[in-house]
């Protein structure tokens, strides 16, 4: 309860970090947000607060994101975009007052707000979210679940599956955690941390998108991304995680040299309609 309450603090301050971000002055985000330039500032100082850091350099009368203000709006924005479109996709596949929708257990939090905004225009609607079935296909032609949210494509003819968004993957950490001290590792320095992660699969590959040619060393592994981020969460492990999962739960990513881990894609997927013919 305590994440979910953090994710709500913050995710009503974000978009006045947006606004600045992409406007570097509090005069002109005001107006794009229809606010006073003082509740923006304070809304600004308050996040800067809760996340320990600055955002912005000062510079005349502009504000200029630095290094962790242009992290953090690379994060927001893909959030932001994760939430929108899923929406938009959950409400084009499936028209329904009743809508059973499943999601890895550490993206549920971040749909959290969306589904609030859904029903805000949509007040008969009712959004049941549950956590990801073992088995995606069976449940969905069973109806156990209207749409499910993946992060693997799913080769089956009786489903329709769109791609919701692009994710930026990155190593978290916690605040506790050795590496937060280092603002920048190389691979070889990570050497030193043991890392949460998936089974491996028959062919022995653990399957987060981790680089097969990168050594890592493997200190624990875990069934599921929510329990990948409880156990970075602890202080005691580094993991591969989505960008927006990572802010979500005040993890921090870790900048590395020579690391390129390419986006990965989410998918929403729904069973296809029945011919009638």
């Amino acid at each position: 309860m305590d994440r979910l309450h953090s994710l709500y603090q913050h995710w009503s301050w974000l978009p006045h970090f947006r606004a600045i971000a992409e406007t570097e002055h509090l005069g002109a985000a005001a107006k794009v947000l229809h606010v006073t330039p003082p509740a923006l500032s304070r809304a600004l100082a308050r996040l800067e607060a809760s996340l320990g850091t600055k955002l912005f350099d000062r510079r005349g009368r502009n504000l200029v994101l630095n290094d962790a203000g242009a992290e953090l709006l690379r994060g927001v924005r893909t959030a932001m975009r994760l939430i929108d479109d899923s929406v938009q996709n959950v409400a084009a596949v499936q028209q329904s007052a009743h809508l059973k929708v499943a999601a890895p257990g550490a993206y549920s939090g971040i749909l959290l707000p969306a589904v609030a905004r859904a029903r805000a225009s949509w007040p008969e609607l009712r959004v049941e979210l549950l956590a990801a079935p073992a088995s995606i296909v069976p449940a969905l032609m069973r109806g156990d679940i209207d749409v499910c949210l993946h992060e693997h494509v799913i080769a089956s003819a009786e489903l329709t599956t769109v791609t919701v968004v692009r994710v930026q993957k990155v190593v978290a950490c916690s605040a506790t955690h050795p590496a937060a001290r280092r603002r920048k590792l190389s691979v070889a320095d990570l050497l030193a941390f043991e890392f949460a992660c998936p089974p491996p699969s028959l062919d022995g590959v653990h399957n987060d998108d981790w680089p097969s040619d990168v050594p890592r060393t493997v200190g624990i592994t875990v069934a599921s991304m929510q329990l990948g981020v409880d156990a970075v969460a602890s202080g005691q492990f580094l993991a591969l995680l989505p960008l927006p999962i990572a802010l979500g739960n005040r993890l921090r990513p870790v900048a590395v040299r020579g690391l390129t881990i390419p986006a990965s894609k989410l998918y929403a997927s729904t069973r296809r309609p029945t011919s009638s013919t």
